[in-house]
């Protein structure tokens, strides 16, 4: 486990790493979440950041007139971000039942 990194352990005794909340976004999660869930709704989870740039919190944007859509570019690499998260997640579980 990296220096500083927290681990939770949950009532089944299984654990988990806590990740801090800008891996959301560096990690696809953020755009996966906002493409299925909020997006369709007109709103996006947003990250609030610091003037030093750690995250703050997040904020919820949009006023559910509409469906947010982004730049059909920007798509291919932030779904391979989230599904290369989850990859990882599936062969750590599978690992961790090993």
């Amino acid at each position: 486990m990296p220096d500083g990194q927290l681990k939770v352990t949950f009532d089944d005794d299984s654990e988990a790493s806590v990740h801090p909340w800008l891996k959301l976004k560096e990690s696809g999660l953020l755009w996966l979440i906002n493409r299925t869930v909020f997006h369709p709704r007109g709103l996006a989870l947003g990250m609030a950041y610091r003037d030093d740039g750690d995250v703050l919190g997040w904020v919820l944007l949009g006023d559910g007139s509409q469906p947010i859509q982004f730049p059909p570019d920007d798509e291919p690499e932030l779904f391979a971000q989230a599904q290369a998260t989850l990859a990882a997640a599936c062969r750590k579980d599978a690992d961790a039942d090993a």
